[in-house]
This record gives structure tokens, sequence and C-alpha cells, in this order.
């Protein structure tokens, strides 16, 4: 299953890598979070088509999708 963090882009940065770029509130990103992203949460989802067209372009691959956003 592929996971939806999608931040690990170096050359770029975006304000707060914890915040979901949909809804503003916290992702729980365990990479962000020091916890070993084998575990995350997203592991698991299935994710909706057409949801990273909703993310704004400055956000983009730079901070990921909280669990109540992609369900």
């Amino acid at each position: 299953s592929q996971g939806i963090c999608m931040m690990r882009d170096a050359s770029r940065e975006f304000m707060n890598k914890s915040i979901c770029p949909l809804c503003g509130k916290p992702n729980d990103c365990y990479m962000e979070n020091s916890k070993d992203p084998k575990d995350c949460w997203c592991k698991d989802v299935i994710i909706p088509k057409g949801i990273f067209a909703l993310v704004p372009d400055e956000a983009l691959n730079k901070a990921c999708i909280c669990k109540a956003c992609i369900l």
C-alpha cells in the first residue's frame, strides 16, 4: 500500500509540515512527529482520486493531508 506522506522534497520548504494543507488542522504525520513512518496511519489508507488536485500549489509535495480530509 502507498501512504500519502509527500513532504520529503528537501529542496522546498512549507511553513508548517505538520499541518494539513486542506483543512489547516494537525495531519498527525509520523515523520513530522519523530515516529517511525512505517507505522503511520496513512500506510493502509486508500487515497481518493483527485485529492491532490485540492492541495494548494504552494503546499503540494510539502505537507501531508490529514486522515479526516482523506476519509
